[in-house]
Formats: structure tokens, sequence, C-alpha cells
């Protein structure tokens, strides 16, 4: 369907959107079931899944940037700017409620 190189962008472009999305809404159940109205263990426990989603997802992006298919470019930039712009995004929604 795509020449070579086009299709290593695609293939990249597109892990990077959705390793991205999955993150910030991890960080969205995450937010919502430790930090409503928590105690010192529950925050504890919710700084503790974000570290090693962090974590995880660093893992991931470096074994698929491994890969021959796969570009870091790419994967990286788009990955960090769904996650940051998905945990901005549900961050500012709820300053304004």
């Amino acid at each position: 369907m795509f020449s070579e190189p086009w299709e290593k962008i695609a293939i990249s472009v597109g892990i990077g959107f959705l390793l991205g999305l999955a993150d910030a809404v991890g960080f969205f159940y995450t937010v919502k079931l430790f930090l409503a109205n928590s105690a010192g263990v529950k925050k504890a426990a919710a700084g503790f899944f974000e570290v090693s989603r962090l974590i995880l997802i660093i893992i991931f992006i470096i074994f698929l940037s491994s890969r021959e298919i796969i570009l870091f470019v790419p994967l990286f930039l788009l990955a960090l700017i769904m996650s940051l712009g998905g945990k901005m995004l549900l961050i500012l929604k709820g300053l304004k409620q």
C-alpha cells in the first residue's frame, strides 16, 4: 500500500498514537480511582502506578524501536504528544469543574 519509508512512518505514528492515548486513559482512571477524596496511602499508590506505567511505556518504546520496521522519532514524539495532551486536557477539564 505504501512505499517502505512511508510504511515505517505510518506504523510508527499509529502505534505512537495508540500508546499515548492508552497512557492518557490510564492517567484518567488512576486519578478517578485513587485521587478522588483519598487519604495519603491511596495517593502513594496512585504515584506508584503512574511511575510504573511510565517505565513500562519507555520499555515498550525502546523495545519497538529496536525493530527495523518501527522508527523511533515518530513513535516517541506522537506518544509523548498524545500522552501529555490527554493529561493536560483532563487536568484542565477537572479544574473547570
